[in-house]
């Protein structure tokens, strides 16, 4: 029994968060396209469509997109990357017209643009 306890439970707690909703921060983050130029030049872009989202990031001629399937929640989501056969994980705090958004680590600090600006990242 205890060990039917022990995996259960993990499988709760990490999935009962991870659902989309459109209240709170989830629709303020999904609603939004994000941008940033970054230092150096490049620049940064985060949107969501239905229940897709893409991560672009682009320096010089360079482009890198983290793309697909998503789950939010009011402190962070998680894009499945199908291309690359991983997924990754996000946290954010949105204030006002920014969004901040942490991964491993490091914090970027993106812009908020209406829905139809900003780059393309589908």
């Amino acid at each position: 029994m205890k060990k039917l306890v022990a995996l259960i439970l993990p499988m709760i707690v990490l999935f009962g968060g991870c659902s989309q909703t459109a209240s709170g921060s989830v629709a303020e983050l999904t609603e939004s396209v994000w941008t940033a130029q970054l230092q150096g030049g490049g620049s940064a872009c985060l949107r969501f469509d239905g229940d897709r989202a893409a991560f672009a990031l682009e320096n010089g001629g360079d482009r890198e997109v983290i793309a697909g399937r998503y789950l939010a929640d009011n402190a962070g989501f998680v894009i499945f990357d199908r291309d690359s056969k991983r997924n990754y994980g996000f946290t954010y705090v949105p204030k006002g017209d920014t969004l901040e958004l942490r991964y491993d680590g490091g914090t970027l600090i993106l812009k908020q643009e209406n829905a139809e600006q900003g780059t393309s990242a589908f």
